[in-house]
Parts: C-alpha cells; structure tokens; sequence
C-alpha cells in the first residue's frame, strides 16, 4: 500500500486531507501542521484525531528528527498544503515520488510570494493556480495540475487568496485520480515565461502612492486589502511631518468632490482620516506607529493639531513597479 505524508495548516489541508482519505490513494501515515498559523475553527489536529491519523505539531519541517520520522515512514509522496516553509534537501529527497505543493499563482508567471497582490497590482485580466512538484530552485518544479480562471477587475488580496483556495480545493480530485491511476503529470516550465517576486519586493518603496492615476491608485488599494487577514504583504506608509506613520486599512472614496492637493486631509472622524489624491480620495483606518502600536484618531489629532482643509500629508516621489519578466 502507498503511504503519504501531508504537511499543511487550516482548512484548505483539512479538505484535502478528508479528500485523500476518501479517495483510497492509500494510508495517510502523518499530519505534520503548525498550529500557530492556523485559526481556532480550523486546526487540522483535531480532524486528525478524528481520523486517527497520527498528528506532529511542528512549525520546523526541516526538524531532523521529524525528518527521521518521515523517513522510516516511507512515503511514495509528501502534499505540502497551504504551508510556506522552505524545505530543505534533507525532507526534499525523502519521498519516492515527490512532494506535491499547492501555489496560488498560475506558474511559470507569478513564482514567489504575495503573487495574489502582485497580479492585482499589474492587472492581471487572468490568474490561476497550481499543483506542482517542489524541486531545489523556489516554485521551478514541474506542473502536475493548473487551473486559469478570469480576474474582473474588482478583486481585493483578500477575495483572490480566498478564490484560490477554494479552486486549489475543487481541483484537488484531479491529482488524486492521477496518483490512484500511477500517473502523474510531470509538465517542466517554461522558464522564458517565468515571473518571480520576493519578500523585497515592494511597490512604491513602501509609500502610500497618492498622486497615481485613480486606475492605479484602486489596483493598489485592492492589493493592500487583506481585512479581516493578516497583511503579510505591506502596510503603506505615510508621513505626518516628521513621523511615519502605517496604514492599516486602506479604501478609495470615489465621491464627488472639489479638486484638493495630493495629501491634504479632507475629512476626520473618530475612526478614519479622509485624504485627497491626485484624483479622489483614500480613507485611512488603524494607523500604526513605528513601534507597531495602533494610534487613535483622536490623539493624532490632538498631536498635530489635524485641521480638515488645512493640514495634510507629505506627498513624496515614488517609483514604478517593478519590471518582471
């Protein structure tokens, strides 16, 4: 009987999991998950023990000694599910087959992290996701399952990360008919069309962009907009004098309003501090100063003497995107 291996964290792997066993692929010999990036109502430990399926809650995947214990387990294939460690040669060459990961990007574009935001970013008119064979370069293995779907032009980071679980998820059953029948996809990249982005990758140099054209400054917006997740991906930052400040929530307010300089403070409420931009206006929530603490509205206010009309935020230059590709 073939054995597996998941490693993986939340409901996208709870899924996959109940799926794989379902399917008869063969015996699912052990969970390997990290509770600190799942939630409450989602911990996959617990679907484990109503399984019976032995469960190590590890946020180190490369931990030798769990690599032993995957080792003498010999699994034919490792899923890695919804889990962003890198894994290192050691775990690498323990299955037979492989290990099979699931990307939310349509490789060989959008390789790397926060491609969902990225490809809001760029305006994307198409995305995807990906099953894919992990391979020693960082999302170069060969494709095993792809799904491409059209983008509307209204996505938030938020939607898109969620719109690529469920579809990672729904095509789940594909691979597993693959690995059932003993044939698995192996389709290389094309590395010419490759796209890569990195943790230092950042737009605008991380500077809240107010003088874009309205088109671009709302593709920003949406690729900020990760509420009510964590943002991984950047928190734009702006400067009040000489204090930076971050954003935390970010939104567009298309209403019609008199032209006003880039960065002046149109409006304040007790939550919120309307901002113009070079075409009309951002509204800023849970601004957070530089040691990571939330400010009030009412104490930046107070601090600054915050007038509606008459005070504003230093507009600075900011670059481009940067060139992929």
């Amino acid at each position: 009987m073939n054995r597996y291996v998941i490693i993986g964290n939340g409901k996208m792997a709870i899924d996959c999991l109940k799926m794989a066993v379902e399917a008869g692929i063969g015996d699912v010999a052990l969970v390997v998950c990290d509770s600190l990036e799942e939630t409450p109502v989602s911990r996959i430990a617990t679907v484990c023990d109503e399984l019976g399926i032995p469960c190590r809650d590890n946020g180190n995947v490369n931990d030798p000694a769990l690599v032993e214990e995957i080792r003498a387990i010999e699994p034919d294939v490792i899923f890695n599910i919804n889990s962003f460690k890198i894994i290192r040669e050691d775990l690498l060459a323990t299955p037979k087959t492989g290990i099979i990961n699931f990307h939310n990007g349509p490789l060989p574009r959008y390789g790397g992290v926060n491609v969902c935001s990225w490809a809001i970013l760029e305006g994307a008119p198409t995305y995807g996701i990906t099953w894919m064979f992990i391979s020693r370069g960082v999302d170069t293995g060969d494709l095993v399952v792809q799904s491409l779907f059209d983008l509307t032009g209204r996505e938030a980071a938020v939607s898109l990360v969620g719109r690529c679980i469920k579809e990672g998820i729904r095509v789940f059953p594909n691979l597993l008919a693959q690995i059932k029948a003993g044939n698995i996809n192996r389709i290389p990249q094309v590395s010419a069309k490759a796209t890569y982005f990195s943790k230092k990758d950042t737009p605008y140099n991380g500077l809240f962009p107010f003088e874009l054209p309205i088109d671009a400054l709302d593709r920003y917006v949406r690729a900020v907009s990760f509420y009510p997740m964590e943002n991984n991906f950047i928190l734009p930052e702006v400067r009040l004098g000489d204090r930076s400040l971050w954003v935390g929530r970010v939104s567009l307010d298309r209403g019609e309003r008199p032209a006003s300089e880039a960065g002046l403070i149109l409006e304040i409420s007790d939550s919120a501090l309307t901002v113009a931009c070079k075409l009309g206006a951002a509204v800023f929530r849970n601004l957070i100063d530089i040691h990571g603490k939330p400010v009030a509205i009412a104490d930046l206010v107070a601090e600054h003497r915050l007038e509606a009309g008459k005070s504003g935020f230093e507009v600075l230059p900011v670059p481009g995107l940067p060139k992929k590709g």
